[in-house]
């Protein structure tokens, strides 16, 4: 993986009649990692979109066929990563690098989309008491 930069884990396009292809640079471990809506429905994956991926993990959304959005909708593209942890480390197992590496990678990654989340939401103010 390559170092993750501060940027926001999301984009928007307007459609144009095309399947596209329409990108996005934040960095995801997986095609399963993004959702895709046109307009307010979240479209399927493999079913009205396919993704690529770059080596460093960003990459761009191609709709399928029959499904291409037209010029008056709107593309939005989020990151989409799990709260889980897969990885287990065992006394006297292995310890590397890279996989120390990946898992603060997508540490970080999820608290990117937390905080995009968190930026959108409806909020008191920081200097409000915190009894209202």
């Amino acid at each position: 993986m390559t170092d993750i930069v501060d940027v926001a884990r999301r984009v928007q396009y307007t459609g144009n009649g095309t399947a596209g292809p329409f990108s996005f640079s934040f960095q995801v471990n997986a095609q399963t990692e993004i959702k895709v809506f046109v307009g307010t429905t979240q479209k399927t994956l493999t079913t009205h979109y396919t993704v690529s991926l770059t080596s460093s993990g960003a990459g761009s959304v191609t709709f399928t066929s029959g499904n291409f959005p037209t010029s008056s909708e709107t593309i939005t593209i989020v990151s989409a990563v799990g709260l889980a942890r897969s990885s287990v480390y065992t006394t006297g197992g292995p310890l590397t690098a890279t996989a120390l590496e990946a898992d603060f990678d997508t540490n970080i990654m999820i608290l990117q989309q937390s905080s995009q989340k968190v930026d959108r939401a409806l909020a008191a103010p920081e200097f409000d008491a915190t009894s209202i």
